[in-house]
């Protein structure tokens, strides 16, 4: 199995930032929390894509190793204030750039960063914590977004197909003639 993941942002301690809050009293608790749910899900034999920030603090990259699986990062913007021979240490691969994968049929493009995504594919993404989960061709795959875990490609694909054949324009409401229009 495959799972997705990013901004688990280890070492955190702006709690109030992603709404952390609400679900615990310190960085380590949700630190513990994150490697806990990631753990009931992904074996050893899982390959799991990290899409960035996995460490906000960079002494806390230590706690990889806690993590089951084949571990691939796609570095965010916390990320590159980490030596790669570090981040080598803990991944299984690290790239700076992005990946093309195919689940279920369907060209996924995995990147950090939603500014960063094509529209020639389905996107990946990371970055946005719980703003958002799905947007018309992306899916944010932040742990803020999923309840503190990696979400696996069976879910990529549930997703991936609501958008494409049941989602209405209430749910892109940022595309509506009303959102457009706004300005400040």
């Amino acid at each position: 199995m495959r799972y997705f993941l990013s901004d688990t942002h280890f070492g955190d301690p702006r709690l109030n930032l992603y709404n952390r809050e609400l679900i615990a009293s310190s960085p380590n608790e949700i630190d513990n929390l994150i490697i806990s749910n990631y753990n009931k899900l992904v074996n050893d034999n899982d390959m799991v894509y990290f899409l960035g920030d996995i460490a906000y603090n960079p002494e806390k990259i230590s706690l990889v190793k806690n993590l089951k699986g084949y571990k691939i990062l796609i570095k965010g913007n916390y990320d590159d204030k980490i030596d790669d021979n570090i981040l080598k240490t803990y991944f299984n691969e690290v790239y700076s750039e992005n990946l093309i994968i195919e689940i279920g049929g369907e060209k996924f493009y995995l990147n950090h960063y939603p500014s960063k995504c094509i529209d020639t594919m389905a996107n990946i993404t990371g970055h946005i914590h719980s703003l958002w989960k799905v947007q018309r061709n992306m899916i944010n795959v932040g742990v803020d977004a999923w309840h503190m875990m990696p979400i696996n490609e069976e879910m990529i694909m549930f997703v991936y197909n609501a958008i494409r054949k049941y989602y209405d324009e209430n749910v892109f409401a940022g595309e509506l003639k009303a959102n457009l229009n706004l300005k400040y």
